[in-house]
């Protein structure tokens, strides 16, 4: 959307947050998210992942390495502003993820995270900015240990 109100810039926020948090248990996005993103999104990731990117190319992103690595989130939204005016929304706040690889080891990390997602005329996504600290130390050694799990097969 080129303008939003701020009823429908939270509306549309807490719905894409809702099909976010729902895609980590069973590493499934492509479904809980099937008919958020426009065909089109811009993406900008702390991890690195930027450009204009279909929804497909930001499923197969999510199911081989967010998705897979976390099987729980808790994204407390304690932050959100509506830009009315060119139709964005940035969402933030505390992030509990549990880095587990699906393999049942719990490793439990505590980072903010904020999003600012871009909404076009038909209320789709069309950009997604994610940041967060993607050096933060407890949650690279989760990863670490994670994904040495799942190269052993454990």
């Amino acid at each position: 959307m080129t303008t939003l109100t701020e009823e429908q810039g939270k509306a549309l926020a807490l719905t894409y947050h809702k099909a976010f948090t729902a895609g980590f248990a069973a590493n499934n996005h492509a479904e809980t998210m099937k008919d958020i993103y426009a065909s089109s999104v811009e993406c900008d990731w702390s991890d690195g992942f930027s450009g204009t990117k279909t929804p497909e190319e930001i499923f197969e992103r999510m199911a081989t390495t967010w998705g897979i690595m976390v099987s729980d989130i808790v994204w407390d939204v304690s932050t959100m502003v509506v830009d009315t005016t060119n139709g964005k929304v940035l969402i933030g706040g505390n992030n509990v993820i549990n880095i587990d690889g699906k393999l049942g080891k719990a490793h439990i990390v505590h980072a903010p995270f904020v999003q600012t997602i871009g909404f076009d005329e038909n209320g789709k996504v069309n950009s997604v900015v994610g940041l967060w600290n993607n050096a933060e130390p407890s949650m690279l050694e989760a990863l670490g240990k994670v994904s040495e799990a799942l190269k052993a097969g454990a």
